[in-house]
């Protein structure tokens, strides 16, 4: 190879490398550029409270500075770290709690507290929003200062408020020994589209949560809890101020327990309550009511708290009455249990449309359910087990009431199964009654009922006391085994007082395993009247003492009887 030739290629290898030296410092250049323009452009989603210590004098204004400059810079969450951060709830340096706005998730630790700091305020609230849209809280402690709270007036001291509000979330927040109600939702116009999901309020002074003016709440998953200081003192309470309305709430999976007043608490002495769903829930050593619907007074448009369904809800330990329904309307219930209740399983007061399937009542201490002054009642399918130790209890007491069904219940122990007084028309069909003390069903002063398909056994005294009550069907029963109090004393059927119109039939009576027995099967006292006893009753001969029909009255009509 000549000379000239090697220095052309050396030349070309020199160009090459050069070239390629010059592309990739060049290809370099433009990555990292880019890159940096990148970095430059990227969206902060989330600014931490302590970012804005040094410029704050105090943990809430470190707090408010964050969510401000947040806000101003639609950035979507304040994250607040592990610690404890003092907040002026009362007001006392400036604006009354944290104020949180549009668009903001407060994000706090798990071990992070925002706690209000001792003040004499009878009003406050760690957390505000006011015409808050788009909204969240999630987790942490929200911490009052009941304990360490210097006045003794007010009730309102709040852990979180929030007024004239939408699209608002609490999540997985812990809220605590507040002054006033540990979650109050408010306003001018209706709060909308809420939702608590994990909450627990506990030891707060007034409420767990108060929901008084809103349309669309949803609390599930949560725990409302040992709420007590002054009234009403309930885990959740639905109260309406005057004028304002609560609708379409629905409380599913919480839990409310040991509150000194009410559970849950639908109240509408000012305002409607209606559309309500209560799904899954428990409510235990609540000190009044398990579950209260409440329509304070009756006026001509009706009831105030109307359309609510509770389902699926076990109501144990309480003091009081479990269920307390007064002046409400439409209300259904399905699969509730109801475990030692101090007073009544069920308590039904000036109502109407009230439908009752598959319940479950064990241990009362006066009835299972106790209805008065109402009507269109329905209760189907279940057990009221009274209890024995409960001797002057019964199963059912109806008064001054009318177009009543109580149909498929087992009714156990108690003084009396069931006791209608001042009624219109009745229906107790396909029941089964044991072991009362006293008596089975006692009628007084009941006028067109139906007691049919009903099974009475080991009823110690009288199954069937008919006394001035009129135009009723007893039929097709089966009495097996009563009236063993003591012997040659009770009838099976007693018809005293002015009893007229009414018609036995098709009932059956046998002796059962006792030695005891019935003095009569049927006995018609000397003021009734006009009844008819039909020979199709079927009186073992075994079951009675002294005769199957004992007739001191005036025109009853006795048929003979298939005696065997």
């Amino acid at each position: 190879m000549s000379y000239v030739n090697l220095i052309k290629r050396f030349m070309i290898v020199i160009f090459a490398l050069t070239f390629f030296n010059l592309y990739g410092c060049k290809r370099w250049m433009v990555e990292n550029i880019n890159k940096d323009v990148v970095d430059s452009t990227t969206v902060i989603t989330e600014v931490n409270v302590l970012d804005f210590e040094a410029t704050a004098s105090s943990d809430h204004e470190m707090i408010q500075l964050a969510i401000d400059y947040a806000f101003d810079n639609e950035i979507n969450t304040v994250f607040v770290p592990a610690g404890i951060y003092q907040i002026d709830a009362a007001g006392v340096n400036g604006s009354k709690g944290i104020l949180l706005k549009d668009r903001i998730t407060l994000k706090l630790h798990d071990d992070a507290v925002l706690k209000a700091i001792p003040n004499n305020a009878g009003s406050y609230s760690i957390i505000r929003g006011l015409g808050l849209v788009d909204a969240k809280i999630i987790g942490g402690t929200i911490l009052g200062e009941r304990n360490e709270h210097i006045g003794t007036t007010g009730e309102w001291g709040m852990g979180i408020d929030i007024r004239d509000a939408q699209n608002i979330e609490i999540k997985n927040v812990l809220i605590k020994n507040c002054w006033g109600d540990g979650i109050y939702i408010g306003g001018t116009v209706p709060s909308q589209n809420i939702l608590f999901e994990n909450v627990t309020c506990d030891s707060n002074r007034r409420q767990g949560i108060s929901v008084v003016h809103a349309d669309g709440v949803v609390l599930k998953n949560s725990l409302m809890s040992n709420t007590s200081g002054v009234a009403p003192q309930s885990g959740v309470d639905l109260e309406p101020n005057s004028g304002q309305t609560v609708r379409n709430v629905k409380i599913i999976g919480s839990s409310f327990n040991k509150n000194s007043g009410k559970g849950i608490m639908l109240f509408a002495g000012r305002g409607e309550v209606a559309d309500i769903r209560i799904e899954n829930c428990s409510a235990d050593g609540n000190y009044q009511v398990g579950v209260q619907m409440s329509g304070g007074v009756d006026t001509l448009t009706g009831r105030k708290v109307r359309r609510v369904s509770m389902s699926n809800v076990t109501i144990s330990n309480t003091v009081r009455d479990a269920i307390y329904i007064l002046t409400a309307e439409n209300i259904d219930i399905d699969s509730t249990r109801v475990i030692n209740s101090g007073r009544r399983a069920a308590w039904i007061v000036s109502s109407r449309e009230i439908a009752i399937d598959s319940i479950g009542i064990s241990n009362v201490f006066n009835a299972g359910f106790w209805v008065t002054d109402s009507y269109n009642i329905a209760v189907n399918k279940g057990y009221i087990h009274v209890g024995q130790t409960n001797v002057a209890a019964a199963g059912i007491v109806l008064e001054k009431s009318r177009d009543l069904v109580f149909s498929e219940l087992f009714i156990k122990d108690g003084a009396r199964a069931v006791v209608s007084t001042d009624i219109n028309r009745i229906n107790l069909n396909n029941n089964r009654f044991e072991r009362q003390i006293n008596t089975g069903v006692r009628f007084d002063r009941t006028t067109n009922g139906v007691v049919s398909n009903c099974h009475f056994q080991d009823i110690s005294q009288t199954p069937f006391f008919i006394h001035a009550s009129t135009d009723s069907q007893f039929t097709n029963n089966v009495l097996i085994g009563n009236c063993f109090g003591t012997d040659d004393t009770y009838p099976v059927f007693r018809l005293s007082g002015t009893s007229s119109a009414n018609t036995i039939s098709g009932n059956t009576i046998s002796l059962g395993s006792y030695t005891n027995r019935a003095k009569y099967g049927i006995w018609l006292m000397n003021t009734s009247f006009s009844n008819t006893i039909s020979s199709t009753n079927v009186i073992a001969s075994d079951s009675y003492v002294v005769s199957a029909i004992f007739d001191e009255g005036l025109n009853n009509s006795v048929n003979s009887l298939l005696l065997k």
